[in-house]
């Protein structure tokens, strides 16, 4: 479908150029730190193979079949091990940069780093508030794609753990996007019509997914026998 390429391109690119601004990568200094290909200094070799590695790595983990239903949407007991280990990481990763960036910039500049990561953060977090306003008629799906994109703008600094946050977090975003699509993080609940098939024994023909209007108007203005799902 060239329609969803170029949806998941256009979505690829502008959230893209937004984290190559937030972890400075339009910076000459920055730039050369990571993509250094020199003998003694083979930073940009291990920034790629980091990149590569880990995209293969998270792709795999939906192989194993008590990880491939762990999401970020739910909490369930099931996966309370591993969203602990998230969780911890998370906190460290945070932790650590907001410590590196208070030691190494001054006021300004410390809240500079501040400011423009919790613009961020509120701009995803809008997402639940809106799912918690009308839980009834809009779904919610925290992508992993998202957290990838989360992940990677704090990851500012020329330091190892920075350069190595950095390229997980693109990688995720990356491999999230081309393996599923830049699927909406909130939409409106669909329902899909059931009609009785017309031969016998045959299980009930199902519809496209469509939304609560469109149930209205079949409901109001069709005479069919079906129900809604």
């Amino acid at each position: 479908d060239v329609v969803t390429v170029m949806q998941d391109m256009q979505y690829l690119l502008f959230p893209g150029l937004v984290l190559a601004v937030l972890t400075g990568m339009h910076w000459p200094d920055r730039f050369d730190y990571v993509f250094t290909f020199k003998r003694d200094e083979p930073r940009g070799w291990y920034f790629l193979l980091t990149f590569w590695g880990f995209g293969v790595f998270w792709s795999s983990l939906h192989l194993i079949p008590s990880l491939g239903r762990f999401t970020l949407t739910e909490i369930t007991p099931a996966f309370a091990i591993p969203l602990l280990l998230l969780l911890a990481g998370s906190v460290a990763l945070v932790s650590w940069h907001l410590r590196t960036a208070w030691r190494h910039n001054s006021r300004s500049g410390f809240l500079a780093y501040l400011l423009s990561r919790l613009a961020v953060v509120i701009f995803y977090s809008m997402y639940i508030i809106i799912k918690l306003a009308d839980s009834e008629n809009v779904t919610f799906h925290f992508h992993h794609y998202a957290f990838g994109f989360l992940a990677a703008s704090l990851a500012e600094f020329n330091h190892p753990v920075s350069m190595t946050l950095l390229a997980c977090g693109t990688a995720v975003f990356v491999q999230g996007l081309s393996a599923y699509g830049a699927d909406p993080i909130i939409g409106p609940h669909l329902y899909r019509m059931r009609v009785p098939s017309k031969v016998s024994g045959e299980p009930p023909l199902l519809s496209p997914a469509i939304s609560q209007q469109a149930v209205n108007f079949f409901q109001q203005v069709c005479d069919l026998s079906t129900t809604w799902g």
